[in-house]
């Protein structure tokens, strides 16, 4: 059984595929944790840390942190706690160099 997806539709499927590579997290950097469940920040700490995430700066709410460290350590640990992580990018304050991450 075919399913018509109409181009309006593809195009759509196609937007939302691309956005979600944006926001993917590097492997290996800086990138921002969201936490969904608890707004504590102790929370996102406790669970983040031992994770191998080293906190850069804070986010844009109280609970989230941009965190340098590793994503195949630090999304499993973020699922589990029901946290998103994203890229984050610099852009706004400059470019991150290796010396200040």
């Amino acid at each position: 059984m075919a399913f018509p997806v109409s181009p309006l539709g593809l195009q759509l499927i196609l937007l939302a595929g691309v956005a979600c590579l944006g926001l993917m997290p590097p492997a290996d950097g800086v990138m921002l944790v969201l936490p969904i469940a608890s707004a504590d920040p102790a929370t996102t700490l406790n669970w983040a840390r031992p994770a191998g995430a080293f906190m850069v700066a804070p986010g844009p709410y109280r609970g989230a942190f941009v965190v340098a460290g590793n994503r195949s350590a630090i999304l499993p640990a973020a699922l589990r706690h029901g946290a998103f992580v994203i890229a984050a990018r610099f852009s706004g304050c400059g470019a991150a160099t290796k010396d200040s991450v």
